[in-house]
């Protein structure tokens, strides 16, 4: 049976990624994007290209309505959903000395209100699957908060919450899991000082990459639905160290 899934997110960086693997394992999938439309496109072809259907849906992640017809498109042209993967974000850099009341509850609105928002919309679709699966793209800076950049790690700390109270309200016929990366593709311009600094705290001694993230993602969106309400860190032990 053909599965379908929208990957949040999916133009670019990680949601790029998600979007292609779960393509080339079967899954035809709504590409989402914000205003990245020629990036979402072309990973739409690449998907079409496997012999997969794909489409491409866009809504700014503070935007309710938007979101709620995103979701609608993608389920009239996939024909249902599957699976939710809530992989878009934000990770503006900020200072507390800086930082204004505005900027911190954007930082909060695209990072954890819009994916509640994308899940509770999706919701009624994924129960008709039976189980259904979100799978969350948190961070393990949630619980070990990064250094100039506040706002991002708090947003992330709730949407741990949001991750296990949607996996309590959503149960018994949708999963709700998360994956907790360290630093994997950090943005071009991230201080190479600080980097480095981050990999000699990690204990594996190395970044992370993708493809560190992908088998856990094929495991989260295959899981028995005893597995509901988790967070899996993929951080080289960067949770664990001091």
């Amino acid at each position: 049976m053909t599965r379908r899934v929208l990957v949040t997110g999916a133009a670019k960086r990680l949601g790029r990624r998600f979007a292609l693997h779960l393509a080339a394992r079967g899954f035809d999938v709504a590409v989402h994007a914000r205003t990245s439309r020629a990036e979402a496109e072309a990973v739409a072809e690449d998907i079409r290209a496997m012999g997969r259907r794909a489409c491409t849906v866009f809504a700014d992640l503070r935007d309710e309505a938007a979101i709620e017809s995103a979701v609608e498109t993608a389920v009239a042209a996939l024909g249902g959903l599957d699976t939710l993967v809530l992989s878009a974000s934000s990770f503006p850099p900020d200072a507390i000395e800086t930082l204004d009341g505005a900027t911190f509850l954007d930082t909060l609105h695209v990072n954890t209100v819009g994916p509640f928002l994308f899940a509770r919309a999706a919701r009624a679709h994924l129960v008709r699957s039976k189980p259904g699966r979100i799978v969350v793209l948190g961070d393990v800076h949630a619980s070990r908060p990064l250094g100039g950049f506040l706002a991002y790690s708090a947003a992330k700390a709730a949407l741990a919450s949001v991750t296990q109270s949607l996996a309590r309200a959503f149960a018994p016929d949708v999963t709700v899991n998360a994956i907790l990366p360290g630093s994997v593709l950090p943005p071009d311009d991230f201080d190479a000082n600080a980097l480095e600094r981050l990999r000699a705290r990690t204990p594996t001694g190395r970044l992370g990459s993708p493809e560190d993230l992908l088998p856990v993602l094929d495991f989260l969106v295959d899981a028995p639905t005893q597995v509901t309400g988790v967070s899996i860190p993929v951080d080289g032990g960067r949770s664990i160290a001091p």
